[in-house]
């Protein structure tokens, strides 16, 4: 399974600070299972590009760090 470490531009007024960085996972071959988070959601996986299907993941600001699956500004990027 290969995990890479993405990296974007923050979005929205604060994009000349820094950038904002995300996980893309993508299984090696084969079906890819939907993920089952600990609260029971299932989360499926999307096209990444190049016929491959995976996970991206990232920490986003709403007041407080919540891990979001697929945040529109990270899938972009991916």
């Amino acid at each position: 399974m290969a995990v890479y470490v993405g990296a974007r531009d923050l979005a929205g007024n604060l994009a000349f600070i820094g950038t904002h960085q995300f996980l893309v996972i993508m299984p090696d071959s084969g079906s890819v299972p939907p993920a089952v988070l600990p609260s029971g959601k299932i989360i499926f996986p999307k096209n990444l590009g190049n016929e491959k299907l995976g996970y991206v993941i990232g920490a986003q600001n709403r007041g407080r760090l919540v891990v979001e699956y697929f945040e529109k500004s990270d899938y972009i990027a991916t």
